[in-house]
């Protein structure tokens, strides 16, 4: 491509800037950072008319990046680049005077490479259009506050060593105001700014790691995604917190000192004269600017405590952690409403959308009730069996304990058992169970999950009563129980200490003991299965039994699409952010096969056929 443009571009006459800037898609998909790649994409490329654009740091726009190695390696001329209304940042409504930043990364690159030519700078858009405050350059909302940082550019272009607070000083005067004491307080809230902005929207001890995970980098800020959504996912803090290991005292406390910063700030602007600025109506807007800094702050301070303070507990057990979270949830709520009050309708100061957020705070208040509620039933399963294996050594066949023997037998040795209930009594307690386990499992706030579960173990067991005789129903019913007691019995266990929580956050953050549940959770599930067959003694019904369950699945979430229904059902279940399904996509972002409903189809479709030919096979001769 670059060879068949620069042809052209050099008969014209005419410069070619190619931005690097990748996705991580495809084998250039790391271009933008690794040396390596841009190597291979660039080396043997020999053009005067080619100019390469580079974002100066590794990766987007985020603080605590490092600036971009590719920058070092001379060559074709190169653009550095950079961006005045930083989306990520709060996308030009918060204070953020980037100049000192800036100086200080062109000033490096400048130094590590001589074939650095020019700058250039995003002085308006950037992020998810119409996903922030509705500013336009020059045009409306109070575009100065990212005017500051499109001015320093352009004087570090002309001089990459002018001090920085000579270039924020000038601008204050040439925009601000002319009155040396509103000039100081002015300056005062702007030196304030990066430490606001990195302490009130970044988590310290995460942002300073290189963080892998799910074959992706994630960003230094993570916690709130694309631009304005703070995350509610397990997947996201789980990570956050195993990263930031024992720094949740320094974690908590950042958001804190945030807090404090911008109330600073806010003092200090608002103690200046508003008659003494160039414009008055100026100072109207940078109040207004810095009280929704501050109400935003305090917000995020609550949440990112809640939050951190909960997976404290789920990790450590300490109940004083819980308490402290159980109070910041409330903080949060309280903060939460005002700031959807005073914000929800602001198109110039938008309200931060918090439904991943209220979400996840509604989930974690309840994981100390569900992981007493799963102790207590885990309990019931365990002593319902072992009543069971006690009542098999008496053959003791009336009551309660006859129910129980059966399924002890159906499970341990399926092809023995010999019921003499009906399938529906030997159904009631397994049935309670599974269902309970479900609810509890998902926070009791997963209705798409519950409908998947109910119509997988319908479909299943109704058509293999069809395919089985009275005995048959009462042997693989005690069967089935009996198994479906145990795989409960596997998830129940897991939930019991600190709920579905602790249950996420040691799958994504502990390998040993994800591989231990998931190896646990298939042989369970798969004896559900195995005993179904043994106590049934028609293979061929139970295959199409399984066929049948896996066709009306398949075709449901084929009929709903995948991505569809993979949003929906990881909305309620809240493991992965809530903006991967509204960006790339769950299944792009994942590498799930779009063509995946129809492979599950496929596999129904020959279970269910092999059920059908091992049916007439073993049918009887008229």
């Amino acid at each position: 491509m670059l060879t068949g443009l620069l042809e052209a571009h050099e008969r014209a006459e005419r410069d070619l800037v190619f931005r690097t800037w990748s996705v991580g898609v495809g084998d250039a998909g790391d271009l933008h950072t690794d040396p390596d790649t841009y190597r291979e994409v660039f080396d043997g490329i020999d053009s005067e008319r080619l100019v390469v654009s580079t974002k100066y740091v590794a990766g987007d726009f985020y603080s605590f990046l490092p600036v971009n190695p590719t920058l070092e390696i001379p060559g074709a001329r190169r653009i550095v680049e950079f961006q005045s209304r930083r989306e990520y940042e709060g996308m030009g409504v918060l204070p953020n005077d980037l100049t000192a930043v800036h100086a200080e990364a062109l000033r490096d690159v400048v130094a590590a490479n001589p074939d650095v030519t020019g700058v250039w700078t995003w002085t308006q858009d950037g992020g998810p259009w119409r996903a922030g405050p509705m500013a336009l350059y020059l045009v409306r909302g109070w575009w100065p506050l990212y005017d500051l940082n499109t001015y320093g550019i352009g004087r570090l272009a002309v001089d990459p060593s002018t001090p920085a607070e000579d270039i924020t000083g000038d601008w204050i005067r040439s925009t601000v105001a002319m009155d040396h004491l509103t000039q100081q307080r002015v300056a005062d809230a702007m030196t304030q700014s990066r430490t606001a902005i990195t302490k009130g929207l970044y988590i310290g001890p995460y942002a300073t790691h290189e963080v892998r995970t799910l074959g992706l980098e994630p960003p230094p800020m993570m916690w709130i995604f694309e631009w304005d959504v703070p995350a509610g996912d397990t997947a996201t803090w789980s990570v956050l917190h195993a990263v930031i290991g024992d720094e949740v005292d320094e974690a908590v406390f950042e958001g804190r000192e945030a807090v404090a910063t911008a109330r600073s700030m806010l003092s200090s602007v608002r103690s200046t004269v508003p008659g003494a600025w160039h414009v008055a109506q100026a100072h109207e807007q940078a109040v207004a600017a810095l009280e929704y800094q501050l109400n935003l702050f305090e917000l995020l301070e609550a949440y990112r405590t809640a939050q951190l303070r909960h997976l404290e507990w789920v990790s450590t057990g300490d109940e004083a952690a819980s308490d402290v979270a159980a109070r910041a949830r409330d903080r949060y709520r309280a903060a939460r409403d005002e700031h959807l009050e005073r914000y929800g309708e602001d198109v110039d100061l938008p309200a931060y959308n918090t439904v991943a957020a209220d979400a996840s705070i509604e989930r974690e208040s309840r994981d100390g009730l569900i992981a007493t509620a799963a102790s207590v039933l885990l309990g019931l399963v365990v002593g319902w069996l072992l009543l069971g294996a006690a009542a098999s050594l008496t053959r003791w066949r009336t009551g309660l304990l006859g129910l129980a023997r059966h399924h002890w037998i159906g499970v341990t040795r399926p092809w023995a058992v010999r019921p003499d209930r009906s399938p529906a009594a030997l159904a009631v307690v397994p049935a309670l169970v599974v269902v309970a386990t479900q609810v509890l499992w998902t926070w009791g706030m997963a209705p798409v999950h519950w409908a998947l579960a109910a119509t997988a173990w319908l479909s299943f067991l109704l058509v293999l009563a069809l395919l089985t005789d009275r005995r048959s129903r009462r042997r693989w019913s005690a069967a089935v129980g009996g198994a479906a007691l145990v795989r409960s019995a596997v998830c129940l266990f897991a939930l019991r200490e600190h709920g579905p929580t602790g249950y996420w956050y040691a799958f994504w953050t502990d390998t040993s003991s994800r591989t231990i549940y998931i190896v646990l959770a298939v042989i369970a599930g798969g004896w559900v299965v195995a005993a179904a067959g043994f106590a049934a003694r028609r293979a061929g019904a139970v295959l199409l039994a399984v066929g049948v369950a896996l066709l009306i699945l398949a075709g449901a979430v084929a009929a709903l699409g995948l991505e569809e229904f993979l949003t929906l059902w990881n909305d309620q279940m809240g493991l992965l952010p809530w903006t991967l399904s509204r960006t790339l996509g769950l299944t792009t972002h994942l590498g799930i096969p779009p063509e995946l409903p129809l492979y599950v189809l496929a596999l129904g479709g020959v279970l269910a056929l092999a059920g059908i030919v091992r049916t007439r096979m073993s049918a009887p001769p008229h």
